[in-house]
């Protein structure tokens, strides 16, 4: 467990530097502005107030030591990609000992790819400390993800039509203003296409704080989001929506943009309230042979 300790900068702290976690060092940081300092759980005695902090806040400081922290960075990566592309089904439960067979690795590696994992909210400890279960869908939790991801692009939006010069925007009218001949009809990847959209509008506003939110946010609904793209009817119209928005934003009209970017989430959202066993099923289906988890 890693802990935020509020109060003027410890010394002591910075200079020790570095801390062992798992078979990982971490430096230790140190940021002024927020007045925190990251620290190890065995240091909690000298905090005044402690919160938790979300683990995948820490990975781009994380150095692998030796051959088990790159065992536990695969590991980790190799479980998301089966769950975000459904080969790992939501609601699944896998024991410890079943993923160590499967995946060739040690439980310390797999272990800290599943603690990963459940902090960003992929899997939860289920039935005793071996059991885990891929998280099953809770349509108010990401209806409260689609709400927020909906405030962070309605203020990129506005942010980019603020700016004195027009963004190039010609990387998205080559993949999304084309003739319907040219069009990509494979769902996974226009799912792909899709978040790179978005992630691009993002970028192009020029925060990076507001950048750095949105990308978390977006790795939380991917799960969910790739059910849109079963549909061929819910791709043609991401398409007309996804042209409709940068040619707004060629002539730039703040109100006409936020329309029709809430206009194009709403009904990504709105389909989320359409999610039957059967759409489930039919994603899993289609993931099918290729899980590495299950053969």
């Amino acid at each position: 467990m890693i802990r935020i300790l509020r109060k003027k900068k410890p010394q002591d702290l910075i200079d020790r530097k570095r801390f062992d976690l798992f078979s990982f060092r971490l430096d230790v940081i140190w940021d002024p502005k927020l007045d925190i300092t990251w620290i190890p759980e065995k240091e909690t005695s000298m905090t005044d107030e402690i919160s938790d902090i979300n683990v995948t806040s820490i990975m781009p400081f994380v150095k692998p030591d030796g051959a088990r922290g790159t065992l536990a960075q695969g590991t980790y990566e190799t479980l998301k990609r089966e769950i975000v592309d459904f080969r790992m089904p939501p609601g699944q439960r896998y024991s410890e000992h079943e993923l160590t067979a499967v995946l060739q690795v040690s439980r310390t590696p797999l272990r800290l790819a599943l603690h990963l994992l459940a902090h960003e909210g992929f899997v939860q400890h289920v039935g005793g400390h071996s059991c885990w279960q891929v998280r099953p869908v809770d349509l108010e939790y990401y209806r409260d993800l689609y709400d927020f991801r909906t405030d962070i692009e309605v203020i990129a939006i506005h942010r980019l039509c603020a700016q004195p010069s027009r963004p190039d925007l010609s990387t998205l009218r080559a993949v999304w203003d084309v003739p319907h001949a040219a069009r990509q009809t494979d769902g996974l990847l226009v799912a792909e296409a899709d978040e790179a959209f978005h992630h691009t509008l993002v970028r192009l506003a020029g925060n990076a704080e507001m950048l750095r939110s949105f990308t978390r946010l977006t790795d939380r609904i991917r799960v969910i989001r790739r059910l849109d793209f079963i549909n061929p009817d819910r791709i043609a119209a991401t398409y007309d929506e996804h042209a409709a928005i940068i040619r707004a934003l060629d002539n730039p009209c703040a109100t006409t943009a936020e329309g029709l970017i809430r206009a194009h989430i709403g009904a990504s959202r709105t389909e989320i309230k359409k999610i039957t066993y059967h759409q489930m099923a039919q994603a899993v289906a289609t993931a099918g042979s290729a899980s590495v988890v299950s053969q």
